[in-house]
Parts: structure tokens; sequence; C-alpha cells
């Protein structure tokens, strides 16, 4: 029977409960919006001097540890329960590092029994030899390719074994460099500490070793882990370890381009061992028997871990890897006191918010704008035709209805009272064609609440239906208007009207909007990067040539046949989406985390040939003739929309092939003669320079001190969540470092197109937005509702 402890702790104090004693406790706010109050819960080992090392969270909860001196490989539930401990075949074989594998079981390294060993969920262990004779491996992390790499802390060498434990090996270039620690980054290279040589290692896939050296001789670089600012987080040793005199006493910080940032411990010894991302998405490290937490800053917090305790090894989830999956507990390898510690998280009731500005009222009438007309820079005329007082939302405003030249109409709502200098600009969805005032991913926010911000719209040129795109043939002005010059122009006259009617133009603007309104903020960031200081752009159709002909008509092919019934029964696509929710690490709300992470084999789940080839055609998307991916695929944990996304698809796709992709316009589409290949997506896409943003360049952005929030629901299927991950992808890329002073990515778990589904699909990103712009707070953890209240999860920034 486990048995547990319950302690307390706080910054550099310790309060024990004891009978007859109340017990203290404190809140430790962090950085990431989480707070933990320093209570430290424990379960203790079954066996005397186990020697608990390093530990890793499993999707399904339980925890797995090694213990180095007990020769067993342990697992545990998330609250201590349940524990289980596995023998090691051979004797005194000090298991160490542990990792999970790609095939879904745990690894671990065998530091004097020169093995790498694999174990099962059910606790069978499996042994593999390293070819190095006494090469003692040490380290251990997943690799992006699939493979396990370790390091051989005396063979000087980066192994990588396969799950099928073939092991190659690739020795580091310093000789005697002492690879202590692995971590896969999020460059998809490994990286790894060298501890005898003080040097910071890169490691490609292919083997290509690259080493930066430390500012500092002897600074002994220990443990390494990948920070969820994509930089590699390293301990320094101090004190003499293994052999070596060493004097670091520090976490250092290295980008993926080797820029080496190091961080002084408040106190001089002990030395850090150990380091982590913790649940608030911040690094966390032990130091004897303190835990501490370092900043995106380098401001260090320390807490008390317990009276003679030593933490060893530390994680909040599957370690050595950038983090994805984390838990709200950080667990703690104590090996001084025979135990598996931890903390608790929970979300902090705080929410960010703007500058503090004082409130302005008009200083002329409303409706003495009504018929004027306004040149805006270039000379551009605008026309205001109404100016009247409403209602919206229990708040009054001066609601101004115009157009710019030649027809881009748009609405303004000025408040009449409690303006606050801020204007916020609200994209439009499908192809726009109307006038729609919306604010999104605001929920709660106190300045659109309480009708402190101005807000514009407009129909980017022309009135249609959503998804009709008749008005584009024949109009080359039609096109461009609605490709990036309608909401230019309109927030041109919106904040020259602004200073008119209040004396003062906004001191800050922003954008907001989802799918087409998403696409609409990154162009504007690409093409006008001084119209707002802050973009929150949901679910963002960049590609959107591509993704309303092909992707579209690919769902169609595949989703229905030639006489129009459904390859899918709604029954069928249910049974579909549960067997996706048991091959999918799942949240704490039973929604799939991550759909990349699922590991589905559809032969399975009863479905007909033909509908297990449309299934894998729509999670892969269009093909091309070599069967190359033209764009991308729906998400696993989207299925329960198809055929509700099947006529919106024939929409979108009739519509944009028909009047935008094709010159003379075709009278009618035929699905089942669209070709895919690359000669036809040329054709398709060939609008592309006008109304999208594949590869955006946002240094222009950047430098002016913009900031862009990009969000997106995991479940989405009419505009694949995949297209956002790899633009975010591509835009850190370009960017650099630094890229994060600018960027932030949110991915909403079991979340429809812009909204709905079984995740919690409420956020509110617009107070953090003002916060970061206004006064230089990153946005961290966001909380997001569902829209009955009966669900809610934070959610990590990328």
């Amino acid at each position: 029977m486990a048995r547990h402890v319950q302690l307390c702790g706080a910054v550099l104090a310790v309060c024990v409960s004891l009978p007859g004693l109340a017990a203290q406790r404190f809140l430790a706010p962090t950085d990431r919006g989480w707070v933990t109050d320093g209570g430290v819960q424990a379960v203790a080992l079954p066996h005397p001097n186990s020697g608990p090392t390093t530990l890793a969270v499993a999707p399904d909860g339980r925890v797995w540890f090694t213990e180095s001196s007990g020769n067993r490989i342990g697992r545990m539930d998330a609250d201590g329960t349940n524990l289980v401990e596995f023998p090691l075949p051979h004797p005194d074989s000090s298991p160490r590092i542990l990792a999970r594998g790609s095939d879904g079981n745990f690894w671990f390294s065998e530091h004097t029994g020169n093995r790498m060993g694999r174990i099962t969920p059910a606790g069978v262990i499996t042994e593999f030899g390293i070819p190095t004779q006494d090469s003692h491996p040490r380290a251990i992390a997943l690799g992006a390719d699939g493979n396990i790499w370790f390091g051989e802390f005396t063979g000087n060498r980066i192994g990588r074994i396969t799950p099928a434990g073939v092991i190659t090996e690739f020795e580091v270039p310093t000789p005697d460099s002492g690879p202590r620690a692995l971590s896969l980054g999020s460059d998809d290279n490994i990286w790894f500490s060298e501890f005898r040589a003080s040097k910071i290692g890169r490691i490609t896939p292919a083997g290509v070793i690259t080493e930066f050296p430390l500012p500092r001789p002897n600074s002994g670089p220990g443990d390494i882990t990948a920070g969820a600012d994509g930089a590699l987080w390293f301990v320094e040793l101090s004190g003499g370890m293994d052999g070596l005199p060493t004097d670091g006493n520090r976490v250092g910080r290295i980008t993926t381009d080797g820029k080496i940032t190091e961080y002084a411990m408040p106190s001089t010894s002990p030395s850090p061992v150990n380091i982590a991302v913790g649940p608030d998405r911040q690094v966390w490290y032990t130091q004897g028997a303190k835990l501490g937490r370092v900043a995106e800053s380098g401001r260090i917090t320390e807490y008390a871990l317990g009276e003679n305790s030593r933490g060893v090894g530390l994680s909040a989830g599957s370690d050595r890897e950038p983090p994805k999956q984390l838990v709200n507990r950080l667990y703690v390898a104590d090996g001084a006191r025979n135990r598996i510690a931890w903390l608790e998280f929970a979300p902090a009731n705080v929410r960010p918010t703007g500058a503090n500005l004082p409130a302005l009222s008009p200083i002329v009438g409303c409706e003495t704008f009504a018929g004027q007309a306004i040149a805006l820079d270039g000379g551009t005329p605008a026309r205001i035709e109404s100016a009247d007082r409403a209602a919206f939302e229990g708040h009054d405003y001066c609601v101004m209805k115009g157009y710019v030249a030649p027809q881009v109409k748009f609405e303004l709502r000025l408040p009449q009272e409690n303006w606050h200098q801020r204007l916020l600009f609200t994209g439009c969805g499908g192809f726009c064609g109307a006038v729609n005032v919306r604010v999104q991913a605001a929920e709660r926010c106190t300045a659109t609440d309480n009708g402190e911000m101005a807000l514009v719209s407009s129909d980017l040129g022309h009135a249609s239906a959503g998804s009709d795109t008749l008005w584009a043939a024949g109009n080359p002005q039609g096109l461009l208007d609605y490709g990036h010059r309608g909401v230019h122009v309109v927030t041109q006259a919106a904040k020259a009207l602004v200073a008119r009617y209040y004396g003062k133009a906004p001191r800050y603007s922003y954008f907001s909007g989802c799918s087409d309104g998403g696409r609409e903020g990154v162009v504007a960031a690409m093409r006008y990067p001084t119209d707002f200081d802050g973009i929150i752009a949901g679910a963002p159709v960049v590609n959107t040539a591509m993704n309303n002909s092909l992707f579209h008509a690919w769902l169609v092919r595949h989703l229905s046949r030639r006489d129009g019934s459904l390859v899918f029964s709604d029954a069928v696509l249910r049974r579909l989406y549960d067997a996706q929710l048991k091959a999918c690490p799942l949240t704490a709300g039973g929604v799939i985390a991550d759909p990349r992470d699922c590991r589905l084999d559809l032969s399975t789940v009863g479905l007909t040939d033909e509908q297990v080839a449309a299934a894998k055609a729509i999670y892969s998307g269009p093909l091309d003739e070599q069967g190359k991916a033209l764009y991308f695929g729906a998400p696993q944990g989207s299925e329960l929309t198809w055929n509700q996304q099947l006529p919106a698809s024939r929409a979108f796709a009739a519509s944009f092939i028909s009047y935008v992709a094709s010159s003379p316009p075709l009278k009618a589409l035929d699905f089942w003669t669209v070709k895919f290949d690359r000669k036809s997506a040329a054709a398709y896409t060939r609008v592309s320079s006008v109304i999208g943003a594949v590869d955006p360049d946002l240094s222009a952005f950047r430098k002016a001190g913009g900031k862009l929030i990009l969000w997106h629901g995991w479940g989405d299927v009419g505009v694949p969540a995949g297209s956002t991950v790899a633009l975010h992808h591509g835009l850190r890329q370009r960017l650099g470092a630094g890229s994060r002073d600018m960027l932030r990515l949110y991915m909403l778990p079991g979340v429809y197109h812009c909204g709905n589904g079984p995740g919690p699909d409420r956020v509110d990103l617009l107070s953090p937005m003002m916060a970061w712009v206004e006064q230089g707070l990153p946005p961290g953890i966001v909380m997001a509702t569902s829209h009955n209240g009966a669900a809610a999860a934070g959610i990590d920034p990328k």
C-alpha cells in the first residue's frame, strides 16, 4: 500500500503538517497565469534506498520513473496510487534516464549495464546491448525521426536506436566530452550537454554534429530540456561531480542558432541538478532541497521541497522533448527521501489587461457627419452616408455607415462616452460580402463588454452571400478590394473619423477575425504593417485559393458519390470518432489533445473498403498525380462534422473554381472531372498573390512593433488545423531568433471551425493582446470555456 506524505512549502520556507499543528499555505503566482500553493504531496517508494532518478508522464496520465539503486522501473497513477515496480532482468544495471518512444513504450538507459531498455505499458522489458563497451549510456530522448537517441558518457558517442532495436553510433568531435543529457529541440535536432568539454552539442537526424562552447571553462553543463520559448535550457553543475571540479552553478539558455545566455543561482550551493518545463510552461530546476523557477526574463524564484530532500528528476510531461502535452502536476524524483513528490498547479484567476488610458468624449455631434465626404491618405475619397445614434448590448454608439471609393462599404461604431482610445477592426467570414460588426475571441473582455472600444467592419467591396464569388468574375478591382485593399482603406477612414469625432486619433488599433477574417489579419500585417498594433487571426485561410478550390473539391469527392449519396452515415462517423478517442491522447476534458499524436488503425473500426479509402484520403488531404500532398487534410477528431461540412464544401469549391479560378467563368462545375495535379493547382491559385499570404514576410510588421496571435480549433475541417500550425512554423523560421517577441499560437483541442465542438471554444485573446502591446506583458496560458459553461481548460501558447 502506497504511503502518502503531505507537506507544504513556499519561497525559501518550509512547513510540515504535524498532528495538532495547522499547516500554513502560501500562494505563489507564476508569470504564465497558473499558480501553485507550494503544497508538496508525495508517495514513498516501497523499497528502501531505491534511488528514484528520472520520470516522465504517459499520455494516460500515469507516471513512470527509474530507480537507479533499486534496479527497477516504477509506475504509478497521477495521484500516487497503484504504484507498481518492475525489476530489470540483469542486476546492478542502474537505469538512469527515461523517455517515451514513438512506439508507445518507454525507453531507458542502463548506465552500468551498458544497455538500452524498453518497457511496454504492461511492464514487459526488453534490453539491447550497446556496441561500444563500457560506454555508460546516460542521456536519452525521443528524436523527431521517431527513434530514441542516447548519449554515451564515457564512450563519447551519441547513439540512435530504432523501435526495432537497431543501434547506430556517432562519435562526438571533442574527445572525452562526456555527453550527459539530451533533448529534442524545436528545430527537430537533438541537443546535448558535454559535461567535460563545457559545450552544448547539436546533432541532426542524419548524424551531423555541431558544438557550441560555453562562455566559461569548467561550467559542467548537465541536464538539458526544450523550453516553451523554442530555446534549449540547461543546468551548469558545481562542486565537482563525476570526477571533474566544476564551478557552474547557473541555468543556461541556448537558442537554436547558438546564442547562449546564463543566469546565476541565488545561492552558491548546492548545485542545480535537473531541469524541465512545468505546467506553467516555465523552466523549473531542482537544487538540493529546493525547486527553482526561471521566468523568460531570467528572474528566479525558489521553493522549498522539504527538509532533507534532494530532487534529482523533474517532469510535467513526456520529458526531453518540446512541451506539448503537459499535466497540472510537476513531479519530482526525491532521491534522498526515496519518494516521488509533486506540486499541483491550477489556472490563476487573473485576467491581463491593457494600459489604463483616460476615457474621452465626443467633441462634435454624431449627426453632423451624415453626407460628409473625406479624403484618405493618397486622395482616395470616402463618404459617410448616415450617422445615427443607436444602442448595442446596452451601450450607446454613434453609428456611421458609408463607403470608400469605389464601393467598399463599412460600419463604424463610436462610443458616445467612455471611449478609451482604442479601435478594433472586426473581420468577416466566407468571401465576405456584407458588413457585420462581430467581435470574436474576446469572451468577457472588459474593453468590449463595457463598450469602451470603437468598432469597425467592412464588406470588402462587394455584396453577396458568404460562399458566392460571382462578383469576382472579370472584376480585378473587386478581387483587389477583397484581397487586401478593403481592410486597409476602411482602417484609414475609421482612424480619420475617430480623430474628428473625439479630437484625437486612436492610441492603439487592433484587428480580430476568424476564417477569412483571420486571412484578412495576416494579409494586413504583411501588406500594411503600420495599420494595426495587434492582430488576432483565427483559423486564417492564408492559402484561400487552395483551401476553397481543391481542398473542398477533394472533400466533396470523398464524402459523397456521383449520385449524391453519402459515403458515411452519421452513425458510422460517430463510430469512427469514438475509435479516435481511444487511439489519441486526450485532455482532462476528454477531447483529443493533439491530432498529430493519434494512432488509429482504420481496419479495426468496422468500415467498408470504400469508407477506409475515403477516410484515409480525407485525413491526408488532396494528393497530386504522384501521391504527394497538395494541401493539408482534415484532423482526427473532426469526423462528426464531415457530413455537415459537405454542403458548404460544394458551395465554396463550385463558386471559387467557377468564378475566381477560371477565365472565362465556368457555367457549371462537375466535381468528378476536377483534376488533382500540379497543373490544376497552379491554375486555381493564380490569384493567390492578390488574395493570399501563403508565405508571408512579417519583418516590417515586427519592426513596427506589431504583435500577432494566431489561433485555431484542432477539430476544424473547413480550414484544416494543420495549415495554421504550418503557418506558425514558417513564420518562426522566417523571423528567426526572437520571433516570440511578436508571435503566439493557440490551438484549441476539440474545437471546430471558429468555434463549437466538444472542446471549450470561448476564449479571450483580446485582453492579453492589449496587455502585450500596451504593457509589454507576453501572453501566457488563456482560459477557454464552453458555450454552456460546462467545461473549461487552460490553453498553452506556442
